[in-house]
């Protein structure tokens, strides 16, 4: 059996169904592999490596197991860190495979005699949780099973196997008993760890005491898939909840004690509530920049902080409790002691309740003339609201990184819990949006995929259109084209006074490069044409391309702006 043949056998035995990659000489035994083993397992061949990396990466992210992609040596694999990185930022399990030189001639002063040849792993340490190089047959089963292993456990993330040509195309006699997996190693959470008693002690009596608590959920709640201990926790005390970008969907964002996104693209009446509180239950979140206002929300209040990675707690703010477990398990416990202790609050009628709706109404009254507004061409929020309203409650909804994601996580609405918003907030790096919908479809065969892009974001992928229609993957992609890139010529007018360079494009024809590609391809212009358009691509049964026209304007980071004005910058 050849090294790439049973490292694909080993794939398969850990429930990888599919494998993104470009394939080059170097890695062809795997493919080879991969080919023997159809249907069980298949490869995805994309045209560039760092979309196949974004594919695996929100492959994962939305099937919950481990998402793998491979590259050839060299620029293969120079191509990689884009998606890698993310996966590291956001605690996604991915395997990335990589050929490499032959062994015989690595040697030769330090890989620059060989083509294509370079030192790679030190390119990957910083953004991998390991990696490793199998430089002789025999240890490839222990270093796959270490790589699961690695990358399901504690914080997820993504690992590295190096594979040199020769040892790939090495046949090789392995005994059945070497190429056993270890399946609980093949999703995430793999195996749940318990929180210290006396923390949740310590956290029903915070929370008891607390008169104006707030739960901040982050993408960790999605990774633990503990959505209803989450709302239970909330209901139980009537607890308001906000969300950071990556975990929107916690919970149902028509709940009535869903606050919707927080922080630097959040909902006013969530940041509201969240720096007016006296308690803020971090959970399943790092408390990062955008999620905390530049790590300003919440810093006067007190704070319990649950998470699977100890290191967290305490980096950003002063933590009353920490609270090191897996979520789900954590706050199953926390629920049975409070239950135990605590009397149940009444959520109907609650003042709660109406503090909510109060300073809901506010913010609305703020942003609803533009949510609202039939302006041509189309303001981003009223985009957001048209396409919102058509999704049905089991869609998936995917958005490329900067301008549109931070319209996007504002103000779509998800009506269900679960990891229906699948977008890049661990690099943010633009281009993520076409590559991540491939990914998300081919799990989810029999789901509506939506997918948005600015049209600089989706210059940068426009070659794997070309991959939905050989696939016949029928996703629903919108590109907002405002004909620049929208939020370095908003900072440019804004703190540059209006010194605007290298930021906008000449008009594409966005239509006629659908059809090229064998896609549907349509124009909008107004607001009332969004849904229609949306309905049509739906049952066309083809990927479809939606030119949406949006106007130029602030970005959706308002509090920089409004900063900005307060000091006098332009």
């Amino acid at each position: 059996m050849k090294i790439g043949s049973a490292l694909a056998r080993m794939l398969k035995d850990y429930k990888v169904k599919h494998v993104f990659g470009v394939p080059g000489v170097q890695t062809l035994a795997l493919y080879e592999g991969i080919y023997d083993l159809q249907p069980e397992i298949t490869h995805i061949g994309m045209r560039d490596e760092r979309n196949a990396s974004f594919a695996a990466d929100a492959y994962a992210k939305f099937t919950g197991k481990v998402g793998v992609c491979d590259a050839t040596v060299g620029p293969g694999a120079i191509n990689l860190p884009p998606g890698i990185g993310e996966s590291y930022n956001s605690s996604v399990p991915v395997l990335a495979i990589i050929a490499d030189i032959p062994t015989t001639w690595q040697t030769r002063d330090e890989y620059g005699n060989a083509s294509q040849g370079f030192d790679q792993i030190p390119l990957f340490k910083s953004i991998t949780k390991w990696q490793a190089k199998v430089d002789i047959p025999e240890n490839l089963p222990k270093v796959v099973r270490h790589a699961f292993r690695i990358a399901t456990s504690e914080r997820p993330g993504p690992v590295l196997i190096d594979i040199p040509h020769d040892v790939f195309d090495t046949d090789y006699e392995f005994k059945e008993e070497d190429l056993y997996v270890e399946e609980e190693f093949s999703r995430y959470p793999p195996l749940r760890v318990a929180p210290d008693p006396s923390k949740i002690s310590e956290a029903v009596k915070l929370l008891s005491e607390a008169e104006r608590p707030v739960i901040v959920a982050g993408g960790g709640v999605h990774i633990s898939q503990a959505y209803e201990e989450l709302r239970e926790l909330a209901e139980y005390l009537v607890i308001p909840v906000a969300t950071t970008i990556t975990g929107k969907g916690s919970i149902p964002e028509t709940h009535p004690l869903s606050l919707g996104l927080l922080g630097l693209n959040g909902r006013g009446h969530a940041n509201k509530l969240v720096s007016e509180a006296d308690l803020v239950f971090f959970i399943g979140c790092k408390t990062g920049q955008f999620a905390t206002f530049n790590w300003t929300l919440g810093k006067d209040a007190r704070i319990i902080h649950m998470d699977v990675d100890a290191k967290e707690m305490g980096r950003n703010f002063r933590t009353d409790v920490k609270i090191p477990c897996d979520v789900k398990l954590g706050l199953k416990m926390l629920n049975e002691a409070l239950k135990e202790k605590v009397k149940k609050r009444e959520l109907e009628n609650s003042p709660v309740i109406e503090r909510i709706r109060k300073a809901y109404q506010e913010w609305w009254s703020v942003v609803e003339e533009k949510v609202n507004s039939n302006a041509t061409p189309m303001k981003p929020q009223r985009l957001i609201k048209e396409i919102g309203e058509f999704m049905g409650e089991d869609d998936i909804f995917v958005s490329d990184a900067a301008y549109q994601a931070g319209w996007s996580a504002c103000y779509l609405t998800l009506k269900k819990y679960g990891r229906r918003y699948i977008t890049n907030r661990g690099l943010a790096g633009i281009g993520y949006g076409l590559p991540a919908a491939i990914g998300v479809k081919v799990a989810a065969q029999d789901r509506h995929v939506i997918g948005i892009s600015g049209d600089g974001s989706f210059g940068y992928t426009i070659g794997d259109m070309e991959t939905c229609a050989r696939y016949n993957l029928p996703i629903t992609m919108i590109i907002f084209n405002n004909q620049c890139f929208g939020w370095i010529k908003w900072a440019q007018k804004l703190f540059y006074c209006d010194k605007c360079i290298s930021v906008d494009f000449v008009e594409t024809d966005f239509v006629k490069l659908a059809e090229s590609f064998g896609w549907k391809g349509m124009r909008v212009e107004r607001p009332d044409e969004v849904k229609d358009a949306m309905k049509e691509a739906r049952e066309s049964g083809k990927p479809t391309l939606i030119d949406a026209k949006i106007e130029f304007m602030e970005s959706p980071v308002i509090p920089y702006m409004e900063e900005a004005k307060r000091k006098g910058i332009c």
